[in-house]
């Protein structure tokens, strides 16, 4: 994430192929979905990895607190 590997959000030809090769039509998820970039900041940083990384506690997948 500090050397600018990760990016909020990914050109609309990736979503569109991964949306396309992962069926997500069959999960019920629209491309519109997928289109929209992730709400609000990146989480505090909870502390720093022994080789200089960010740790970062994400939420678990359908936690919205």
């Amino acid at each position: 994430e500090n050397a600018g590997m990760y990016s909020r959000s990914a050109p609309e030809k990736q979503i569109r192929d991964l949306y396309s090769q992962w069926q997500l039509v069959d999960e019920q998820f629209s491309l519109d979905q997928l289109m929209m970039p992730p709400a609000g900041d990146l989480p505090k940083i909870d502390h720093p990895h022994s080789d200089g990384r960010s740790v970062r506690k994400f939420p678990e997948v359908g936690d919205q607190s």
